[in-house]
């Protein structure tokens, strides 16, 4: 799937892309992701940058090589409601990309470099988000599914311990 990765409100450089307007521009650097979601939890796996001369097809190639994973299974009586329901999930896919979105770090930097770097350390970091979030659950024999551990409240704990304050 294809997202914005960041807001654009310089020149239309040559790896800047158009599209509909939003936060007060049209210009945006963007990224295809792969994301898997397995009994409800969702990890993204890879992010390519994607520029105005990307081929859509050689992103699709790229990340399905890295998800070493492609099925065009036929549908029948059979399995119809199971295809029905594999899709259904999917959909999560859609929310991990709103909870991802929590974790951008803001910035002016019109340097393209500090820009791609930072929208990989938020991947990272929604990906331990859900991680700690699964492993919680574990710990404490509850189901996972709802976050137990809040966006918020990891992200306070992040800057507690980059910034080595008191709990």
């Amino acid at each position: 799937m294809i997202s914005t990765g960041f807001s654009w409100y310089g020149k239309l450089l040559a790896f800047i892309v158009k599209g509909d307007k939003k936060e007060g521009t049209n210009k945006f650097i963007r990224f295809a992701t792969i994301s898997i979601v397995v009994e409800g939890e969702r990890f993204i796996v890879d992010a390519i940058p994607v520029t105005p001369l990307t081929s859509n097809m050689k992103v699709v190639r790229e990340l399905l090589g890295i998800a070493s994973f492609i099925t065009s299974l036929p549908v029948d009586d059979m399995n119809r409601e199971k295809l029905a329901e594999d899709y259904r999930r999917r959909w999560g896919i859609e929310t991990s990309y709103r909870m991802k979105n929590q974790f951008k770090a803001k910035t002016c930097s019109r340097c393209y470099p500090v820009r791609y770097v930072l929208y990989m350390l938020s991947i990272c970091m929604y990906n331990l988000w859900v991680l700690l979030n699964i492993l919680h659950a574990e710990h404490n024999n509850m189901a996972s599914g709802k976050p137990t551990i809040t966006v918020d409240s990891f992200i306070f704990d992040m800057r507690r311990i980059v910034y080595k304050t008191p709990s």
